[in-house]
């Protein structure tokens, strides 16, 4: 159950995260909603991963990647100087 909300969660922080750019509240290439995006995917990874199936391959790709694009992109608005949005 607790993977379930986990997944749940992360979904919605991601959704969070692109409406907040939809409502002009923070900077698509700052920090801010680097780090949604990056935990949101963490969630949902893990929760994708804890009952991992041949047929999930695909989602975990996808996760890993966005992952590591949200990774990428705190570090290249640190290197702007880009800290609050």
């Amino acid at each position: 159950m607790f993977m379930l909300i986990l997944g749940i969660v992360g979904a919605m922080i991601c959704v969070l995260a692109y409406m907040l750019i939809i409502l002009d509240r923070i900077d698509p290439k700052g920090v801010s909603y680097c780090v949604l995006n990056g935990f949101g995917g963490l969630f949902l990874l893990v929760s994708i991963a804890s009952d991992y199936d041949v047929g999930d391959t695909g989602g975990l790709l996808v996760e890993v990647c966005w992952i590591l694009v949200s990774i990428y992109g705190v570090m290249k608005a640190k290197r702007r100087g880009v800290q609050n949005d």
